[in-house]
């Protein structure tokens, strides 16, 4: 993992419990602090909305048009408690291959929770705007605003880390560095006396 870090040098594949020692580091950072504050206080606010309203629809009998939305911010609270057990796992089986494989494919599950997501809100709103409550639409738009950004800045790099594979390098010893495949900016040769 440290290899995916800029500038720490070729990319390499990560060592036994590197993982955990990188997401450890985050989740104790002051940003980690905050981010997880910020992020119960978005599961709670979603376990409220969808506590509180008898029904999905603004009328009761349309109640099944926003079934998607429903179980988008499902979920959603399905994957941050999923999110907070695996961090859980991580600080208790720091070398486990298998707890680093299961946060691995959370964190790709979670990019398509907000694909599913962006797509269930841009059905809702341009088909059945007025149908859906308007908490639960412009709740699930947040949802997705944030995550969007949060899996794209954030945790991309643990992904990209995580599916990180080593190029081996084919020349032959002595070849010099390999050249470039499409330089535009090189001078032409120089022509020969």
């Amino acid at each position: 993992w440290s290899g995916c870090r800029p500038g720490a040098g070729p990319m390499r594949p990560a060592e036994p419990g590197r993982l955990a020692a990188d997401l450890l580091q985050r989740w104790t950072s002051s940003y980690g602090v905050a981010i997880s504050v910020v992020e119960a206080s978005i599961g709670s606010w979603l376990v409220f909305v969808l506590w509180s309203l008898p029904h999905w629809a603004e009328q009761p009998q349309d109640d099944s048009q926003c079934e998607d939305l429903a179980m988008y911010v499902k979920l959603s609270v399905a994957y941050y408690l999923a999110e907070f057990a695996a961090m859980g796992l991580l600080i208790a089986w720091p070398q486990s291959l298998v707890v680093e494989v299961g946060i691995g494919i959370l964190l790709v599950a979670g990019y398509v929770l907000v694909g599913w997501g962006l797509f269930v809100l841009v059905c809702d709103y341009e088909l059945r705007s007025d149908v859906c409550r308007h908490v639960l639409l412009y709740t699930a738009v947040a949802l997705t605003a944030f995550r969007a950004l949060h899996a794209n800045l954030v945790e991309c790099q643990f992904v990209m880390c995580f599916l990180a594979v080593p190029v081996a390098d084919a020349r032959e010893p002595g070849q010099g560095p390999p050249a470039p495949f499409l330089d535009v900016a090189a001078p032409p040769p120089p022509a020969a006396p």
